[in-house]
């Protein structure tokens, strides 16, 4: 039996939540036995402690204040005592929480610029958290991905002095953008996720540039999400599910297939679960 993992997804989702054990349930019979979670507030960190109390062996949370909670700004008051809470779950024994995020930047328009720099400053704490506490993190970037890779490099040399150049770990969430662009992450430690609603595409600019990134680089150099409920593959109407993981993995292995011959995405799916034990500290 197949031990993958889905590397990002929301079983906490309020559109979903209730149906979570069933659709754990469909993933397992298809091979998928762990799940690591995208934090979004200190109330939804809560229900991530009683999935991952149902589910210990397969549900992984993963804390942070996403930066849609934080661009909306009603939430001022409640951000310093939410970071100081993150620090206390991160220190509790044993420990729930296993990672920091969702974290970074989001410069859709449909936020306020005005919330960019609230943003950068829950980030640079975010950053600071992971590094103090050794937990990997959970990068969500829109649209700014030059801004959030002057802001890792900035952070690991402020960093480097005490603690010595050691890069990130963690993931990029949803990453749609080409090679350049992930090798700069990867050098950093944060290593791609790859999500359907681009790669089973088959078209556009965004598809291209991801092609580019998953036929190029190496298979180790990243991994492969759900972003369940959200981003449900081309051509599969309304929400998305854990299950369609095998669905992120066969589109990405054709694509590879090209310059790749033989890649199959049952070996893509294996790779993957492996790069995310390493860097989530997960027990097979």
């Amino acid at each position: 039996m197949s031990n993958w993992i889905d590397a990002h997804l929301h079983l906490t989702d309020a559109r979903i939540e209730a149906n979570a054990p069933a659709l754990i349930a469909e993933a397992v019979a298809q091979g998928i036995s762990g799940f690591i979670l995208g934090g979004v507030d200190p109330d939804e960190w809560d229900r991530q402690k009683r999935l991952h109390a149902a589910f210990p062996d397969r549900v992984v949370p993963v804390f942070g204040l996403h930066p849609w909670w934080i661009a909306s700004r009603a939430h001022d008051d409640r951000i310093t005592p939410a970071l100081a809470r993150l620090s206390s779950e991160l220190e509790a024994s044993p420990r729930v929480c296993r990672a920091i995020g969702e974290t970074g930047l989001d410069f859709h328009p449909r936020f306020q610029e005005s919330s960019h720099a609230l943003q950068e400053t829950v980030f640079r704490e975010h950053l600071r958290l992971a590094r103090f506490h050794r937990v990997p993190i959970v990068l969500h970037v829109v649209r700014a991905h030059d801004r959030a890779l002057a802001i890792l490099r900035e952070e690991r040399r402020d960093a480097s002095s005490v603690d010595g150049p050691e890069p990130y770990g963690g993931i990029v969430h949803s990453f749609s953008e080409g090679p350049d662009v992930a090798r700069a992450y990867l050098d950093l430690g944060l290593i791609p996720s790859i999500s359907a609603s681009v790669i089973t595409r088959d078209k556009g600019s965004a598809f291209e540039k991801l092609r580019q990134t998953v036929v190029t680089l190496p298979a180790t150099s990243f991994v492969l999400e759900t972003d369940s409920p959200d981003q449900p593959p081309a051509g599969v109407s309304g929400l998305n599910e854990p299950s369609n993981l095998v669905t992120v993995a066969e589109a990405v292995a054709r694509h590879r297939a090209v310059k790749h011959p033989g890649t199959t995405a049952a070996e893509l799916l294996d790779g993957s679960a492996a790069t995310l034990r390493r860097v989530f500290d997960i027990e097979e």
